[in-house]
């Protein structure tokens, strides 16, 4: 998203945004980047969200991110919501991965069937020129959701440095930081600007980077599936015959 060019989306014929759910809610830069695109108006459009475990907010934060593309004139055609392993590194990190691992067997070849079918309808309502409908559903952890409880996240983050020693500068953290909080030239992260969504710790192929939860150590997603013996079903090739 970072790297899209917001001034060519009105060239497309199909727009599909995905994002995982962020403390309940659409990411925030997500939302900016929806808020400064141009007009679409008339092309079609589709939104999804993945959530790890039962997840909490993933159908109305799909339903934000399509009425950010229908306000900007685009005709809703499709909505998905995607449930797997949980990725949020506090939680097995303090003792809970029970709660992480009883959902070690998604994604599995269901989800990518129902991923599949979203596709096939999405393709339908396309054809046919007909859009969908989508609301929101009331849920009172709702009223919790995006920076209130991002914020009541960040109180119980202690440490989070760059391991010169294991850094090799290879800038994945750099290139994944939605918020462009990082900077690896000092090294340094900017812990106000820090949207806490792991995603630098859960991709840095060496772990060089140190957070810590209520004084404990936090380890990756990558480390989770190590330790669990745990491989990620991929998506079996269909044969078209």
């Amino acid at each position: 998203m970072n790297q899209a060019d917001k001034s060519k989306l009105a060239g497309y014929d199909l727009i599909a945004i995905g994002t995982p759910v962020h403390y309940l809610d659409v990411p925030q830069n997500v939302q900016d980047w929806l808020t400064g695109i141009p007009s679409i108006g008339g092309i079609g459009v589709v939104a999804y969200t993945s959530f790890g475990g039962n997840g909490d907010g993933q159908h109305n934060a799909a339903v934000s991110i399509l009425e950010a593309l229908t306000n900007r004139g685009g005709i809703p055609l499709g909505m998905g919501t995607f449930g797997n392993m949980s990725a949020y590194p506090p939680t097995w990190s303090m003792g809970n991965e029970a709660r992480t691992l009883k959902f070690r067997d998604k994604p599995d070849q269901a989800t990518y069937a129902r991923v599949r079918a979203m596709a096939a309808d999405v393709l339908g309502h396309y054809g046919s020129g007909q859009g969908i409908e989508a609301q929101s559903e009331t849920s009172f952890t709702g009223l919790f959701k995006g920076g209130i409880s991002r914020g009541v996240a960040k109180v119980t983050i202690g440490r989070h440095e760059i391991d010169t020693k294991l850094c090799v500068h290879c800038e994945t953290c750099v290139n994944r930081c939605p918020a462009g909080a990082i900077d690896l030239a000092i090294p340094r992260v900017d812990t106000g600007r820090c949207m806490l969504c792991f995603g630098c710790l859960n991709n840095c192929p060496t772990g060089a980077h140190d957070m810590t939860t209520f004084g404990k150590k936090i380890y990756s997603f990558a480390e989770l599936l190590k330790r669990n013996k745990i491989n990620i079903e991929e998506p079996v090739e269909l044969k078209v015959s």
